[in-house]
């Protein structure tokens, strides 16, 4: 499963190109609708931060790795590739590269801001 913050733009934007790719029967869920992420041994704040993977046996992996995990899952050509992300030295790159996702999306041409995420940003730099 993967778990991501619907409040955030790139993870939206990536939940949705993820949803059209992954087999049937791997679900792409907004924590907003999650109704027990205890369950899941993941808290509000774990969420809001980054996005997550729950493998099928209960395992779970943060930001980059959740990413890689569910390119992985995808089974195209080209998931093998996603490997190398878990593995240093690239895993300690992509690590320190994740949180700046939000804050430079707005930058990468058409994409923007959700309108919550736009709220929220305007309310942070004031």
């Amino acid at each position: 499963m993967l778990i991501h913050d619907a409040d955030c733009a790139c993870c939206t934007r990536y939940a949705r190109w993820a949803e059209q790719r992954l087999p049937v029967g791997i679900p792409v869920v907004p924590w907003q609708q999650l109704p027990d992420l205890d369950m899941l041994g993941l808290t509000e704040t774990d969420v809001r931060r980054a996005a997550w993977w729950v493998d099928t046996d209960g395992t779970t992996h943060r930001g980059h790795a959740a990413i890689a995990r569910s390119v992985v899952a995808m089974r195209r050509w080209w998931s093998p590739l996603a490997w190398l992300l878990l593995i240093p030295p690239l895993s300690w790159l992509a690590a320190c590269l994740y949180p700046f996702c939000e804050r430079a999306w707005p930058l990468w041409g058409p994409f923007r801001f959700t309108e919550r995420a736009q709220l929220r940003a305007k309310m942070r730099r004031t």
